[in-house]
C-alpha cells in the first residue's frame, strides 16, 4: 500500500507564525490513479511529521480530526487520520484536460488544547489508460472527378482523454499514396483538425474508389494508437465548391446578451450557377453538438445569431466550424472558423462558504463566555468565477466582538475579546464579500455564535444603557419606556424590582413590576435637553444584589429659534489686484435649536454688480473680480442666515470689506510732461536760485508704508550735471554753479520719480533746460499752479505799490513808443493785452489767491486758458520771494488773435522787456 504513495511534504504556514496562536499545517500526498481499490490506505495523517512534533506519544489516542470543508469524491479521512480511498480514483474525470491535478481537504485537529487547521492536498498523478479516439470510426467521402487539385474536406476531430503528457501526439495516413494528402493544423482551442487534401486528379473510370486510414499513436510507452477509415468515392459531379472570404472569423460577444443577439454574418461564394451555385450554411457536426444549443446560423443567409446562454464563466472562447455546400449533385463542403471571444461581464457575487466545528454546511458556532481572544469560531472560504477585476474580492466583518483575518486565500473568523452571555448570548455574524467589478457585487453569509454560559446569580439588564426621547411640553404620565432585566436564579432570588434613585424621582416614575417609565411632569428643552436617570434593579433574596444602568432621555427640540451671528458687525480687509475666488474672511451664525433645526444657510444682500459671492453653507466670502483700491477703497453689504426649517427664521448682519493698497503704481510726472518740458533761463541767475520745481503723483495709499510718497532723483544731464541740483524730496531744482559763460545753451535733466513701497516702482522724464544770456529774468513752472491747459494766470503783486507803478509806467511809455501808428487799436500794456486775450474777464481784473485755488478744483473741461503774470512779490506764498515775471500763452488761444504775426509780434516785444518766453 506505502507503495502507491510516491511522496509526501509538508509546509508549516508562514512557517512558525501563528494567527492568533492557531497553527496551520500542510500536508503534501502524491497517488497514481486506477491503482488504489476502493478503501485503500493513502497515509497516516498523524506520521507527519509537522503533527508529531507537536504531539507525544500518549497524546496521539486523544487527538481526532474532523472535516471543515465538504468530504471531496474519492477520499475520506477518518478521526483517527487516516487517509484512504473511497473510490477508483479517476484523474481523467477529477480534472478533465489539466496539467496538475491536485484535491484538497480542509481539517481540524481536536480537542483545543492541540487545536490546529490542517490543509491535506492530493496530487493525483495520470497513467496513459485511454486510447486515441476519433468521433466516427468510419466517414466515406465522394470526390467528383472535375475536383480541384487542393480541394480538401474536414476529417472527424481525434480526442484522448488522458494528460497532455499522454494525448495524442502523431497522426498519419496510410497506406501512403499520392492522390491524397492528410493537413493536421492546430486549432485555437488545443485541437487539431484534420482535412484530406487531393494532390492530383482523379479519375473515376480508373480509379472508382479508395480506401485510406488515418492513424493517431499517443505519448504512452508503449504509444496507443485509435484509426479512422476513410472510403473515397469518385463520382461526376459539379466542379465548383463554395469558397469562404475568410478563412477565420473573430468577434467579441459580451456574455449574457439576449437570445436573438446578432453575431455576424459568414459568407461564401461559388462560381457555379442554379443549383450547383446555390449556398445552404450549416453547422459543423462538432460544432452542433457542442454548440449548437447557443447559436444558430441561418442557412440562407449565413447570418449567425444567439439562441442560448452564453456564459463567460464557462467558456471564455468558443470555436464554430460553418459548412457551406452548394445545392447541385454531389457537393462538395467548405469550411471556415469562427473564433467567439466572450467578454466577462460581472454576473457572479462571490460565493461563500462558512466552516465551523459544526461540520460542514453548518452555520452555526459555540463559544464559552470564558474562552479567551483569539479562540477559533469559523473558516470563511470565498470563491468568485468571474475573472480579473470581476473576480478579485474583499471581505469586512459587521461585529465588534469577533475579527476577521485574512488567511491565505480564505478568511479565519476568532474571538477580539471576552465575551459576557448576560449581556448577549447569540450574536450573529453578517460576513459580507464584495467584488471589484462594474456594478460592484456583493453577498452576505450568517453565522450564528451561540455564547456557552458560565454560572451567574446576580440580575442583568437586557441591555447595558437605554435610551429614550420625548418631545417637550409633554403631558404628565407620558410613557416613556420600559426596561428589563433579568436573574438565572430561582424563587424569590429571581423576583426583581424596579426603582429611580436620586433627585430624577420627582420628574419621572417606574412600575416596580414591569419597568415601565413615566413623566411625572411636562418637560421643557429650552431649561434642560438630555436627563440620565440612575436605574436600579434589585433582587428579593435574604441578602439582595442589585444592578443598575443609565437611561437617557431626550427631550426632542421644536424650531422656536433663529439663527444668531456671532459678531454684530464684520469688518475684513483684503489687499487689492488678488485673484478671482481669493476668500475675504468668514461669517458665522448659531442657532441654540437642535441640530434638526439648526441647519441654516447664507445668502448675501447687495447691489447685482457686487464683486463677492458668499459660500451657503460655509459662510466663506470670495471675490469674484479682480479688486482696485484706486477704484473704490470701501465696499458694504449684509449677510442673512436663514434657518432650513419651518417656519424659517432668519437674522442678518452688516458686513464692511476695506481694499488694502498694494504698491501697483509707479508716480506719474505732472511737470515735466511731454507736452510741456522745457524752460527758459538768462545767464546771469545766481548760485542757489530755485529755477522750477517737478512734480510727480502717485495714485498709491501712503498711510502704512509711504509708498505714495514721491522721491527725486537727476540720474543723467546732457551735457553736464554740475551746473544744477534737485531736491529728492520737494522736486525744486536750483543752480549749482555760474551759468554766466553760457550762452544758448541747453541741458537735458533725465529725472526719476519713486516711491517707497517694498517694491520701488518709478518713472522717469525728460526737462530741457534752455539758457541764454537774452533771457534776463528765469522763467518757474510751478505744477501745483500751472495746469495741463497752459493757463496763463496774471498776478499782479501788490506787496510794493512803487514797483508795481514804475513797471506798469515803464510798459506803457515803451508801448506808446512802438505802435504809434496804431495806437487807437492795441491795448495800451501788453499786460493788459494778454488779459484780454486769455481770460473771461475784463482788463482791468485781476486774479487773487481764491482765484488761483478755485481755478485748481475746477474740471479742465470748465475752464478755458488763461496767462498768469507772476511778479517778485507774489511770490511769497512759496516762501521763496524770487523776482520771476512769467507769461505763459495757450495755443489753443491763439485763434482768438487775428493772424500768426500778431503772436510773434507779442512775444519779440515781451523779449525786449526782459521777459522769458516759453513756445
Amino acid at each position: 500500500m506505502a507503495s502507491t504513495v510516491l511522496s509526501t511534504g509538508y509546509l508549516l504556514m508562514w512557517g512558525a507564525i501563528l494567527v492568533y496562536g492557531i497553527p496551520q499545517i500542510q500536508v503534501h500526498v502524491s497517488v497514481i490513479e486506477e491503482i488504489l481499490a476502493p478503501n485503500s490506505l493513502i497515509k497516516d495523517i498523524m506520521d507527519e511529521p509537522a503533527i508529531r512534533k507537536q504531539l507525544l506519544t500518549a497524546d496521539r489516542n486523544y487527538v481526532h480530526f474532523r472535516y471543515l470543508s465538504a468530504e471531496p469524491e474519492g477520499f475520506s479521512v477518518d478521526p483517527s487520520g487516516l487517509l484512504r480511498t473511497t473510490a477508483w480514483i479517476d484523474r481523467d474525470q477529477i480534472c478533465p484536460n489539466k496539467i496538475v491535478c491536485n484535491v484538497e481537504l480542509d481539517l481540524a485537529m481536536q480537542p483545543s488544547q492541540y487545536f490546529t487547521l490542517v490543509k491535506v492536498i492530493i496530487s493525483i498523478q495520470d497513467i496513459n489508460d485511454h486510447v486515441p479516439h476519433f468521433f466516427r470510426s468510419e466517414v466515406s467521402h465522394v470526390f467528383s472527378e472535375s475536383t480541384r487539385i487542393g480541394t480538401s474536406f474536414v476529417l472527424p476531430e481525434v480526442t484522448d482523454p488522458d494528460s497532455p503528457q499522454y494525448s495524442v501526439k502523431m497522426i498519419f495516413l496510410q497506406p501512403p499514396t499520392d492522390q491524397f494528402q492528410l493537413i493536421t493544423k492546430s486549432k485555437a482551442n488545443g485541437k487539431n483538425e484534420l482535412r484530406l487534401l487531393l494532390k492530383s486528379s482523379l479519375d473515376r473510370e480508373s480509379v472508382p474508389e479508395y480506401h485510406l486510414q488515418v492513424v493517431a499513436l499517443d505519448g504512452g510507452d508503449p504509444s496507443q494508437s485509435g484509426s479512422l477509415n476513410i472510403t473515397i468515392v469518385v463520382a461526376d459531379a459539379n466542379d465548383n465548391h463554395p469558397i469562404f472570404d475568410q478563412n477565420t472569423y473573430e468577434v467579441t460577444l459580451p456574455e449574457n446578451v439576449p437570445s436573438g443577439y446578432s453575431l455576424l454574418p459568414v459568407s461564401a461564394n461559388d462560381l457555379d450557377t442554379g443549383l450547383n451555385g446555390r449556398i445552404v450554411y450549416a453547422w459543423s457536426r462538432d460544432t452542433a453538438a457542442g454548440h449548437g444549443r447557443i447559436f444558430h446560423i441561418d442557412s440562407d443567409t449565413g447570418v449567425i445569431t444567439v439562441k442560448g446562454s452564453v456564459d463567460y464563466e464557462k467558456a471564455s472562447i468558443m470555436f464554430l466550424t460553418v459548412e457551406a455546400r452548394d445545392c447541385g449533385a454531389d457537393p462538395i463542403p467548405a469550411s471556415a472558423l469562427v473564433v467567439v471571444h466572450v467578454l466577462d461581464v460581472n454576473d457572479h457575487a462571490p460565493d461563500i462558504l462558512v466552516h465551523t466545528l459544526g461540520g460542514p454546511g453548518v452555520q452555526e458556532a459555540t463559544v464559552l463566555e470564558s474562552a479567551a481572544t483569539g479562540t477559533f469560531v469559523a473558516r470563511v472560504v470565498v470563491h468568485d468565477e468571474d475573472s480579473s477585476d470581476n473576480g478579485r474580492y474583499n471581505c469586512s466583518l459587521d461585529e465588534e466582538h469577533f475579527v476577521l483575518d485574512v488567511l491565505g486565500s480564505d478568511f479565519l473568523i476568532t474571538t477580539r475579546g471576552a465575551l459576557d452571555r448576560e449581556e448577549r448570548a447569540e450574536y450573529t455574524l453578517a460576513v459580507r464579500c464584495w467584488d471589484f467589478g462594474i456594478p460592484i457585487l456583493e453577498s452576505v453569509a450568517i453565522i450564528h455564535v451561540l455564547v456557552g454560559d458560565v454560572n451567574d446569580n446576580s440580575p442583568r439588564f437586557t441591555q447595558t444603557s437605554y435610551v429614550a426621547q420625548i418631545a417637550e411640553n409633554n403631558p404628565a404620565k407620558t410613557r416613556l419606556i420600559q426596561i428589563s432585566a433579568t436573574d438565572r436564579d430561582k424563587g424569590e432570588n429571581a423576583e426583581i424590582r424596579y426603582e429611580i434613585h436620586g433627585q430624577e424621582s420627582k420628574l419621572f416614575t417606574i412600575d416596580p413590576d414591569n419597568g415601565v417609565i413615566q413623566t411625572a411632569v411636562s418637560l421643557d428643552r429650552e431649561v434642560q435637553s438630555i436627563y440620565q436617570i440612575r436605574i436600579l434593579a434589585k433582587d428579593n433574596g435574604q441578602t439582595p444584589q442589585s444592578v443598575s444602568t443609565l437611561l437617557t432621555i431626550h427631550v426632542i427640540d421644536t424650531n422656536d429659534e433663529g439663527p444668531r451671528f456671532t459678531n454684530r458687525h464684520y469688518v475684513f480687509r483684503i489687499y487689492e489686484n488678488q485673484d478671482p475666488g481669493t476668500v475675504v474672511g468668514f461669517v458665522e451664525a448659531s442657532d441654540p435649536d437642535s441640530a434638526d433645526f439648526a441647519q441654516h444657510t447664507y445668502r448675501l444682500e447687495a447691489d447685482p454688480y457686487s464683486p463677492f459671492v458668499i459660500d451657503s453653507n460655509s459662510g466663506r466670502i470670495t471675490t469674484t473680480a479682480i479688486l482696485d483700491r484706486e477704484e473704490r477703497i470701501r465696499y458694504g453689504m449684509r449677510i442673512v442666515a436663514m434657518d432650513t426649517s419651518d417656519p424659517y427664521y432668519s437674522s442678518s448682519v452688516s458686513v464692511t470689506v476695506s481694499v488694502l493698497d498694494k504698491n501697483d503704481n509707479p508716480p506719474k510726472f505732472t511737470f515735466p510732461t511731454i507736452n510741456n518740458n522745457t524752460i527758459y533761463i538768462g545767464n546771469n541767475i545766481p548760485v542757489g536760485y530755485i529755477i522750477t520745481k517737478v512734480h510727480a503723483d502717485d495714485p498709491d495709499d501712503g498711510d502704512d508704508d509711504e509708498r505714495g510718497t514721491v522721491n527725486y532723483d537727476l540720474i543723467h544731464s546732457d551735457p553736464d550735471q554740475s551746473y544744477f541740483v534737485l531736491d529728492r524730496h520737494t522736486g525744486v531744482v536750483t543752480v549749482a554753479s555760474s551759468l554766466q559763460h553760457l550762452d544758448n545753451a541747453t541741458f537735458r535733466l533725465t529725472l526719476k520719480a519713486g516711491d517707497n513701497g517694498a517694491v520701488t516702482m518709478s518713472t522717469s522724464a525728460t526737462l530741457s533746460i534752455v539758457v541764454d544770456e537774452s533771457f534776463s529774468l528765469p522763467m518757474m513752472n510751478d505744477p501745483e499752479i500751472l495746469m495741463s491747459n497752459f493757463i496763463i494766470v496774471i498776478i499782479v503783486a501788490c506787496v510794493s505799490a512803487i514797483i508795481a507803478v514804475v513797471l506798469i509806467v515803464a510798459i506803457f511809455i515803451i508801448c506808446q513808443k512802438r505802435f504809434h501808428d496804431n495806437r487807437d487799436d492795441r491795448y495800451k500794456c501788453p499786460v493788459e493785452s494778454l488779459k484780454a486775450l486769455t481770460t473771461d474777464r475784463e482788463p482791468s481784473e485781476n486774479l487773487d489767491d481764491k482765484d488761483i485755488k478755485k481755478i485748481k478744483r475746477e474740471p479742465d473741461k470748465k475752464r478755458r486758458p488763461v496767462a498768469r503774470l507772476s511778479l517778485s512779490d507774489r511770490l511769497e506764498q512759496d516762501g521763496r520771494g524770487h523776482v520771476t515775471a512769467t507769461f505763459v500763452v495757450s495755443l489753443e488761444h491763439m485763434v482768438h488773435l487775428s493772424s500768426a504775426e500778431n503772436v510773434w509780434y507779442i512775444c519779440r516785444q515781451l523779449r525786449a522787456y526782459g521777459i522769458s518766453v516759453i513756445s
